[in-house]
């Protein structure tokens, strides 16, 4: 880094901690430091065994399991997906919708999944479940959903500490899904040692991303180039749910808006608008920031794909980030870290609370109205 970058980036590291002191009210960064203390808590926990009703789900061959929930809460459901296309004996769907689909019947195991526990999408596809006789494994800190556990033998809870927004949750509600999955035997779950590795190398990389503790940080240095960008994030297959999760961290964390691109799907469509046409006075492709989220893992084909996009793309805005760790699951949590502190980073050099989400307020307070 020259010597004028370097003062760049000491006047906005000092811009940003400024802006900490001011705007994390809610001490979402605490909640970020915290994340793989969350998810070893679930991870490595001993003690399912505690949930009598475990040994139902095991015994039952299921379908699959169809993970329904909305948000940050549903972030979860996505990423077991993925493991489950990758490394799963039974299929994993999502499900952001009131009810449940119409191919669901009761040998399909519901997840539900609802950090508050009063989402109300959510608590509908949980009453459509039990009505007509299937099996719900509920996630919350409470609310609606825990009562109806209470009143249901069908409907089982698996309880988390409430106290911050779902989006910040994800340590505990991610990992209380994959540690259940490991232990009902629905995923392969690794070796004890592994995990112990994967949840050490999560801790160095949240020192890593921290912008309060080091005076050089490159999610500082990135968040000030692409702040006021247009965001396009690509990926392949395996991290659609990392891609689609760090979508929904700049939209709320950040408010910024951003698109998802998967590859190979994008290459038979999105492609073309890349290439623009040169008499296109309104092309921006220039103004885009882009990020490409990689993976050891990567498909041959597909890293010809993304290497390709790359060589062709016309714009000087583009960072390849690839996602540390020998494992799908270790890469997708490393690009969670990562986007988790870039998009707070964003919020607080655009002068924003993290955790501030006053339109998804005031529109539930208006379905709620109007009932």
């Amino acid at each position: 880094m020259s010597e004028g970058d370097s003062e760049s980036f000491e006047v906005e590291s000092h811009r940003v901690r400024t802006l900490i002191k001011d705007l994390d009210t809610e001490n979402m960064l605490g909640h970020l430091r915290n994340f793989p203390r969350d998810l070893e808590n679930w991870l490595l926990r001993k003690n399912y065994d505690e949930y009598e009703w475990c040994e139902d789900i095991i015994s039952k061959a299921w379908k699959g399991i169809v993970c329904i929930g909305m948000g940050g809460s549903a972030a979860g459901g996505m990423y077991l997906s993925s493991l489950a296309n990758q490394e799963g004996s039974h299929p994993v769907c999502v499900w952001n919708n009131y009810g449940l689909p119409n191919w669901w019947d009761p040998e399909w195991l519901v997840i539900a999944i609802s950090y508050s526990g009063n989402t109300e999408e959510t608590l509908d596809g949980v009453e459509k479940a039990i009505n007509n006789g299937g099996t719900v494994m509920a996630i919350t800190s409470g609310g609606m959903l825990s009562g109806i556990c209470e009143l249901n033998e069908n409907a089982n809870l698996i309880h988390l500490k409430a106290g911050q927004p779902p989006r910040s949750a994800f340590g505990k509600i991610f990992g209380s899904m994959l540690g259940f999955c490991w232990h009902v035997g629905l995923i392969d779950k690794p070796k004890e040692f592994e995990i112990r590795e994967m949840i050490e190398n999560l801790g160095q990389w949240v020192q890593e991303c921290d912008f309060w503790d080091y005076e050089r940080n490159d999610i500082i240095l990135l968040a000030s180039e692409i702040e006021e960008k247009i965001i396009a994030i690509i990926s392949g297959p395996e991290m659609e749910a990392v891609s689609y999760r760090m979508k929904c961290q700049f939209n709320e964390n950040s408010a910024r808006f951003a698109r998802v691109g998967i590859i190979p799907e994008m290459n038979h469509n999105e492609l073309v608008s890349w290439g623009g046409l040169k008499h296109d006075a309104d092309l921006k492709i220039d103004e885009q920031a882009v990020l490409i989220l990689n993976w050891d893992g990567e498909k041959e084909n597909n890293k010809k794909r993304i290497n390709w996009f790359v060589n062709n793309l016309r714009s000087d805005s583009a960072w390849s980030l690839n996602g540390e760790g020998g494992t799908l699951l270790e890469a997708m949590l490393y690009h969670s870290v990562m986007m988790d502190w870039l998009s707070c980073a964003i919020a607080f050099l655009r002068g924003k609370n993290p955790t501030s989400i006053e339109p998804i307020i005031e529109l539930k307070k208006y379905l709620t109205d109007v009932k």
